[in-house]
């Protein structure tokens, strides 16, 4: 297994739930890493920590823990979402992470971490990240931010997975 994986990045639209005659933007990338995907939920369930490695996020401040759930205010140092909004993320150990939000600036936004084993004991990353904006007029401009932002974000979470835990190679079993 010599390939370190591959970058896919996909805009395509689904229906809206709040709004089902309009379409909802969706960028996706993935790549297997050479981690577990303990380790690698591990990461993406410290969203306290995405300032110091994502681009674009100014703070992430854990307001309220209760079970599975984190409600999380969140800061992009972006001028097209200039205040803080507030995300709930849902937490599967060590399936997935899903954040929502309908605070402003969204209508709804959907983000979804999912942490899928391969058969070499490597770990499979994927990120979906869904929209709709309470400004209509934004979304083009946010379609270009976000499907450039969504492979940038996997590249930045292999970096950080490096840092963490290692600079692993990729070896055959």
């Amino acid at each position: 297994f010599s390939v370190k994986g591959v970058y896919r990045s996909a805009v395509r639209t689904l229906p809206g739930p709040l709004y089902p005659q309009r379409t909802m933007p969706t960028h996706s990338a993935s790549q297997t890493l050479p981690y577990s995907c303990e380790q690698l939920f591990e990461l993406a369930a410290d969203v306290e920590s995405y300032p110091e490695y994502l681009p674009g996020w100014v703070s992430a401040r854990i307001l309220q823990r209760q079970g599975n759930r984190l409600r999380v205010e969140q800061q992009l140092g972006l001028k097209l979402f200039p205040r803080p909004f507030v995300t709930t993320a849902v937490l599967d150990c060590p399936h997935s992470v899903s954040i929502h939000s309908s605070d402003s600036p969204f209508r709804l936004l959907r983000i979804e971490w999912r942490f899928d084993p391969t058969d070499q004991g490597y770990c499979r990353v994927s990120l979906h990240f869904s929209y709709r904006l309470r400004i209509g007029l934004l979304e083009p401009m946010a379609a270009a931010l976000f499907g450039h932002a969504t492979p940038d974000i996997i590249r930045r979470f292999n970096k950080r997975a490096q840092l963490i835990y290692g600079n692993k190679p990729f070896t055959t079993p």
